[in-house]
Parts: structure tokens; C-alpha cells; sequence
């Protein structure tokens, strides 16, 4: 199972995420992907390790970088989710 921490912060993430609406096309694209990524970190695979793509890793630090100035709480909540995993080696 991951992390009770890392666990406790995808699922507020997808919360936010929830109340979080796309001004574009791209950005509505770019949430779907994130929610995906959040979603696939909270299921987990195989003994319950957190499997993330590089790819994927890059995905949540461009929309922490995109979404900055708009989306505060969530970038933030975001960009711990992307130390977290950096800090476990992934």
C-alpha cells in the first residue's frame, strides 16, 4: 500500500480536481490526464507500489506550472505529490 500521507493527498487532489473547471480545450484535456495519473497512483499495482510513468511525473509538474497562478491550493497539493514521489525514488 503507498504511503498513508501520499494516499491522504492524491485523494484531496481528486477532490479538487472535481471543483476545478478547464478554460480551454487543452486545459480540459490536461485535467483529464492528471485525474488519470492521480487515479492510477491511488490503485497502485502489483504490491501496492505506485506506478508512475516519466511521462506521467512530467504531466503533474506541467499542470502544477500551468494551473500556478488560477489553482493555488491544488498546485500546491500537486507539487508535494511530485516531491513525495521524488523523495521515494520514483
Amino acid at each position: 500500500m503507498i504511503d498513508r500521507d501520499l494516499q491522504s493527498l492524491l485523494g484531496s487532489i481528486l477532490d479538487d480536481l472535481d471543483e476545478v473547471d478547464g478554460e480551454s480545450d487543452e486545459d480540459e484535456a490536461r485535467l483529464r490526464r492528471v485525474r488519470r495519473e492521480v487515479q492510477g497512483l491511488l490503485e497502485g499495482t502489483g504490491e501496492g507500489a505506485p506506478v508512475l510513468s516519466e511521462r506521467g511525473l512530467e504531466g503533474l509538474a506541467d499542470a502544477v506550472a500551468q494551473w500556478e497562478t488560477r489553482h493555488p491550493r491544488l498546485t500546491q497539493a500537486l507539487q508535494q505529490v511530485v516531491d513525495l514521489l521524488s523523495d521515494m525514488g520514483i
